[in-house]
Formats: structure tokens, sequence, C-alpha cells
């Protein structure tokens, strides 16, 4: 799971205030490659990730995630993709939660406080995401749109709603090749928007490996670019994963890790994701993921429209 225009995934998210855009659902897989997935036409990610890859596979999908930390924080979520009911628009439903207790920001100091009491901080974020894409040339070429509602209950800063859409394309130049391109929060519901855009390439071949590298730029109150590189390798029943992102202007870093069992009805994954910087931020800061994935064959070389 992530925020949106960042790779530093799970720090960023919760380390952000309400009025950023929501939550980017994906698995312990997307966080060991450091949340590349821009271009992965393979994975539930796309739903909340980039809408415009959900039809260029035809599937049913369904995956669960439960992750721990930074900021001593719980986080689950779950997504399901509908890719073959229909012949013409693929859909997605993905949910995610949050609980967490980061430290106190300056904005966030009360005016008073009574004497050695501890002062509140704790954030409670739920996020749900309807995803649609559509065909455009078979196998080659699809576009797609989200819309996401987030509810927050934060001590600090009270409740409130808030929601966005993004709109993606996805192309396949050939088998083993991916480029998605989004647009993200440009249709703020509620309250200022921070806008931004996201591309991606992805060279896979599933029963080998995939390597990809996305870049993102984020337009608002502080502008940023972010890029993320990360690769997976198969062994057999086994997947090995390795990632790494920074953030400008910031110049926050972080790698990350995984490991996934496979089999014919899915996969169990395990990621993850360390920050780079002083030593004493490295257990604060680290974030471990499991994600259950279950699935049925992929038959977009078989179906017909």
């Amino acid at each position: 799971m992530h925020r949106k225009h960042s790779f530093t995934a799970l720090v960023a998210l919760w380390a952000c205030s309400p009025s950023f855009a929501a939550e980017d659902v994906a698995g312990a897989n997307v966080l060991g490659m450091a949340g590349v997935s821009v271009a992965d036409v393979t994975d539930n990610a796309a739903i909340t990730v980039n809408p415009g890859l959900m039809a260029l596979r035809r599937r049913y999908d369904f995956h669960g995630h439960y992750a721990f930390g930074p900021v001593r924080g719980s986080h689950w979520g779950a997504t399901a993709m509908d890719g073959q009911t229909s012949q013409v628009l693929w859909m997605g439903l993905a949910y995610s939660g949050d609980a967490y207790r980061p430290e106190l920001e300056t904005s966030e100091l009360p005016g008073w406080k009574v004497p050695d009491q501890p002062i509140a901080n704790k954030k409670r974020n739920h996020d749900l995401t309807l995803a649609l894409g559509v065909p455009v040339i078979r196998d080659r070429l699809s576009v797609g749109i989200n819309g996401g509602v987030s509810l927050f209950n934060n001590d600090r800063q009270g409740k409130g709603l808030f929601g966005n859409a993004d709109v993606g394309l996805g192309v396949m130049p050939t088998e083993w090749l991916a480029i998605g391109l989004v647009g993200e929060n440009l249709l703020p519901l509620t309250g200022p928007r921070s806008t931004g855009a996201q591309a991606g390439i992805r060279v896979f071949k599933e029963e080998i490996g995939a390597f990809e590298i996305d870049g993102g730029y984020l337009h608002g109150d502080s502008d940023g670019i972010s890029l993320g590189v990360g690769g997976e390798k198969t062994f057999g029943s086994a997947r090995a994963r390795l990632g790494y992102g920074i953030d400008l202007p910031t110049s926050d870093q972080h790698i990350s890790w995984g490991l996934g069992l496979l089999g014919e009805g899915g996969s169990f994954e395990y990621g993850m994701q360390l920050p780079l910087g002083p030593v004493d931020g490295l257990l604060s800061g680290m974030v471990n993921q499991l994600s259950l994935h279950l699935k049925a064959p992929d038959t977009s070389r078989t179906a017909g429209f």
C-alpha cells in the first residue's frame, strides 16, 4: 500500500496530512520492488495506481494485504478485479484502512496541555476506490478511470471526507513490454488537492521475472519528483524481488526486498522496506507487509471480444 506521488510508499503515506490523495492499494510484491507498478499489467495495484492497465489482461483476481510500520502503524487492504464477465468493461474495487500514531507536527501542537499527560495523536483512515477499464485495441491499448473516497478520523485534525479521480493509459507494444501513463487527482471532490502524473516502463516474462522503472511529478504546495526502480526473478515456485526509490528535492531514499511463494491458484507474498539514513531511523521507518493473492487463469490470449 502506498500514497500517490511517492515511491517512499508507506512513510510518505502516514506522514502526510489528510488533504492528500487516497491511498494506492498494492501488495507486498509491489512493496518489495520499491512500489513500482505504473506499468504492471498483471497486478491488482492497477485499480488505484493506473486504471489504464486493467483492460490489458482478462482475469478474476483478489488480493488481501496487511502491513505493520512505520510509526507504530497497522495497515490493511483488499482488492478485487473482474476482467472476464464483460468483454468491453473491466471493473476493480479496492479498500484500505490505517491506524497509526506518528510524531506530532509543529502545526498539530495544542495551545496548552495537562502536565504529565501525553498528547493524543492517533490517525485513522478508510479509503474506497472503484475503477473501470476499457480495451481500445485488444491486448495492446487500454484506458481507464478510477474514483476514490477517503474518510479520516484524527485526534488532532478531526473527522472529514475527501476524494479524487485518476485517468490512466496502458500500452503493450509487444508481449514482453508494457508502458503506463497516469494523471492523478484530476477531479478533487472536496478541499485543495495536489495533482500529478506518473509514467512507467516494464519488461517482463512471467515465468522468468520483470524489471520496471517509474517516474512521477507532483504539483501542489511543494513540487517534487519521484523515481523508482525494481526487479523480480522467478526460481521455480518462488520469486525474489529488490527495489530502490528516491524522492526529490528532499532526497528521501529507501531500499526494499521481497519473497513470494507461487502456485496455480495464486501466491503468498512478503515484502520489507527500509529508509536509507541514520541508523536510529531504520527500525522506526521499517515497513513489513504480507499479502495473499488468489486468481483465476489469465485468458487474455484465448477469449474473444
